[in-house]
């Protein structure tokens, strides 16, 4: 796994996101979650994993 996701070294959060491009390397990561409950922050995760995926999509 070290070899395929060397950004998984000594990560120590949880959870951990890797989203992967179409050339299948990891184009970016978002460690951590923010509930409904944390307000503005769960907005402006979901406003910025939503774009980082459209954009990768539309590649």
């Amino acid at each position: 796994m070290h070899e395929r996701l060397p950004q998984a070294v000594n990560l120590n959060t949880w959870p951990a996101t890797f989203i992967p491009g179409r050339d299948g390397l990891v184009r970016s990561t978002h460690a951590g979650f923010a509930g409904r409950a944390t307000g503005e922050l769960h907005g402006e995760m979901v406003t910025e994993i939503t774009h980082t995926v459209e954009k990768l999509l539309a590649e």
